[in-house]
C-alpha cells in the first residue's frame, strides 16, 4: 500500500502541463514533416493523428484545427525571434550588423522543421483569418528590414535605395532556399547565409565589409 503523501496540487498541475506541452510539440513536429512531404492540402488530421499514434478526436485536446497547427509551426520556427527583435531594435550595433543578424536568424528559422513547412505552403488554402495572422507576422518582418535599411541610409552606411524593393529582393532570395535545398544537403544554412549576405551587403554598402 502506498502511504506516501499526495503531491501538491501545483506540482501535479505543472506535471500535467509539461506532458501536454511535450505532446503538443510532438504533434506539431510530425505535422510539419507531413506538410513538407505531402503538402498542406494533402495532409489531413487523420494523417497527423496516425503519425503521433493517437485517435483523431484526441488531437482536439491540443489543437483546434489543421490551420492552427500551421500557424503554431510558424510561431515555433521563430522561437528566438523575440530576443533577436529586441537586439535589433536596441541600436547597440550598426544597422548593417543588425541586418546580418536578422537574416542569419531568419534562415535558421526557415530551415528548421517548423519553418520549412511554412515556406513550402501557400496561403491560398487557408481561411482569411489565418492568412491574415500569417501575413501580419510577415509584414512585421518586412518592416523590421525596411527600418534597418532606412537607418543605414540615414547614417551613410547603406547607399540610397528603395527600402521596399530591396527588402522584397532579399526576402525573395532567402524564401526560395526551401525550394531547392534538401534537409540532408551538405550545404549548411550558415554557408548559405554567409554567401547570400556577402553578395547582398557588399552590393548595398558604401564601404564593403568582410564576412
Amino acid at each position: 500500500m502506498n502511504t506516501s503523501p499526495p503531491a501538491p496540487k501545483k506540482k501535479l498541475a505543472k506535471q500535467r502541463q509539461s506532458k501536454h506541452d511535450d505532446k503538443l510539440d510532438t504533434i506539431l513536429r510530425e505535422a510539419a514533416i507531413l506538410f513538407s512531404e505531402r503538402g498542406y492540402e494533402g495532409t489531413s488530421l487523420d494523417h497527423v493523428a496516425d503519425a503521433v499514434h493517437i485517435h483523431k478526436a484526441t488531437l482536439y485536446h491540443y489543437i483546434d484545427s489543421k490551420e492552427e497547427i500551421l500557424y503554431q509551426c510558424l510561431v515555433r520556427s521563430f522561437n528566438d525571434y523575440t530576443e533577436v527583435y529586441k537586439e535589433i531594435k536596441s541600436r547597440t550595433q550598426p544597422p548593417l550588423q543588425r541586418l546580418i543578424k536578422f537574416f542569419t536568424v531568419l534562415i535558421e528559422a526557415q530551415t528548421n522543421e517548423f519553418g520549412r513547412c511554412n515556406c513550402l505552403v501557400t496561403l491560398q488554402p487557408l481561411s482569411a483569418e489565418t492568412s491574415e495572422r500569417i501575413r501580419s507576422f510577415q509584414r512585421e518582418l518586412d518592416l523590421t528590414v525596411r527600418n534597418l535599411l532606412e537607418e543605414g541610409m540615414a547614417d551613410g552606411s547603406i547607399r540610397k535605395c528603395d527600402a521596399r524593393l530591396t527588402s522584397a529582393m532579399i526576402f525573395g532570395a532567402f524564401n526560395w532556399v526551401q525550394r531547392w535545398r534538401k534537409p540532408d544537403s551538405r550545404i549548411t544554412t550558415t554557408e548559405i547565409a554567409r554567401q547570400y549576405l556577402d553578395i547582398f551587403i557588399n552590393g548595398i554598402a558604401t564601404t564593403p565589409i568582410t564576412f
